[in-house]
């Protein structure tokens, strides 16, 4: 047990360890912003040269150019996955990597097979491409849900959090932003970012909002969004209606 001379040394004590709390912050965001960039330089390279690929053998040889679109799904997956971590929130996005791999997998059999694997793969690949396209919106939409019951579960907390910061992400002509919050709790000050990017009701730096976190583990939290949930579904779901009518056009009588 500590013994405090005075309020002073007390209180200096608590802005020591804020201080320390606050560098070891920024060391971790700057080795967090080294690792995005080393990841997003070779994720950029993969992608141009997919991208080359898929042209260069688009007439030459199709199976090909499907081979390095499967590449980009795969790839962009895993570039997701390893920026924000798997956790809760990125697990969806696991059927991205699935689907590009199974692309990869059916594009290769058919370039390198023989004449039998290929009449399988031109028979079963619009089945494949449907049935990936389904997965993707089901993951989304269970996804959510499933992250949902999980928040309302284990985060029951209410707090009050200070938006300290606001990261930006640039991509494809569009930008999105993740919050960095601050909190006290239990003690302790926090520091968290759960390394969602949106561009859907992003919060203002300075303000304080509320945020649920879970009481046995602090740094994990939620903010009650219900138009980024609606979203999601709505992808999801479009994802599945449209696959689906596909499948019914295609096997529906001539």
């Amino acid at each position: 047990m500590n013994n405090f001379n005075n309020k002073d040394d007390y209180f200096n004590k608590n802005e020591n360890d804020f201080n320390n709390d606050m560098n070891n912050c920024e060391d971790k965001k700057n080795l967090f912003s080294i690792k995005n960039k080393f990841m997003g330089t070779i994720f950029i390279i993969i992608i141009v040269v997919s991208i080359i690929g898929i042209f260069k053998f688009l007439y030459t040889k199709p199976s090909m150019s499907v081979f390095f679109f499967g590449v980009i799904f795969f790839f962009s997956g895993i570039y997701i996955i390893a920026s924000a971590s798997i956790n809760k929130n990125s697990l969806p996005v696991l059927i991205f990597p699935f689907a590009g791999a199974v692309i990869m997998l059916f594009s290769s059999i058919y370039t390198f097979g023989n004449s039998e694997n290929k009449a399988f793969v031109i028979k079963i690949f619009p089945f494949i491409i449907l049935a990936t396209l389904f997965l993707v919106g089901a993951s989304l939409v269970v996804g959510k849900i499933l992250i949902n019951k999980y928040n309302k579960t284990h985060c029951t907390e209410s707090i009050m959090a200070e938006c300290t910061e606001i990261k930006s992400s640039y991509d494809d002509g569009t930008t999105t932003y993740c919050p960095v919050f601050s909190f006290y709790y239990n003690g302790q000050t926090y520091m968290v970012c759960d390394e969602q990017y949106s561009n859907v009701n992003v919060p203002q730096i300075n303000k304080k909002y509320e945020i649920f976190i879970n009481p046995n583990k602090p740094t994990e939290y939620y903010i009650k969004s219900s138009i980024n949930s609606f979203i999601i579904i709505i992808f999801g779901v479009v994802f599945m209606i449209v696959s689906t009518l596909i499948t019914f056009l295609y096997l529906s009588p001539k």
